[in-house]
C-alpha cells in the first residue's frame, strides 16, 4: 500500500488508484479472486484516508466481465495481459472524468 509517509510529505498530493486489472492471463492462472481481493483492499484504503484528494477508479467493467473474460476482442496484446491501444481507450472513459473532477474539484 502507499506509504503514508507520502501523504504526510506532500499533504495535497492528488492520489488517483486504478484497480489492477482480471486479465485473461490472470483468469487462466486462476488469480482472479485475488485480484479482487486485492482490488477490495486498495478502495477500502483509498475510502479510508477519508479525502477528497485520493480517488479509486475501477476500470474492469469496461474491459472484463467477473471471470476475467474481456468483453470485446482486441483489447489485450496477445500475452493476454496488457491492454492494446484499443483497451488503453477504454480505460479511458472510466479515467477521465474522475481525473478532471479530481484534478478541477480540489482547491490547491
Amino acid at each position: 500500500f502507499p506509504s503514508h509517509d507520502s501523504r504526510n510529505l506532500y499533504p495535497q498530493a492528488k492520489i488517483l488508484y486504478l484497480s489492477t486489472i482480471r486479465s485473461p492471463l490472470r483468469a487462466s492462472e486462476g488469480k482472479v479472486g485475488l485480484v479482487d481481493s486485492y482490488n477490495s483492499q486498495m478502495l477500502t484504503y483509498i475510502q479510508g484516508l477519508g479525502s477528497s484528494l485520493a480517488r479509486y477508479v475501477d476500470v474492469n467493467a469496461l474491459l472484463v466481465d467477473a471471470a476475467g473474460t474481456p468483453l470485446q476482442s482486441g483489447l489485450f496484446q496477445s500475452d493476454d495481459n496488457h491492454l492494446t491501444l484499443l483497451g488503453y481507450e477504454k480505460m479511458t472513459q472510466a479515467v477521465q472524468p474522475v481525473l478532471y473532477d479530481l484534478w478541477y474539484s480540489v482547491a490547491p
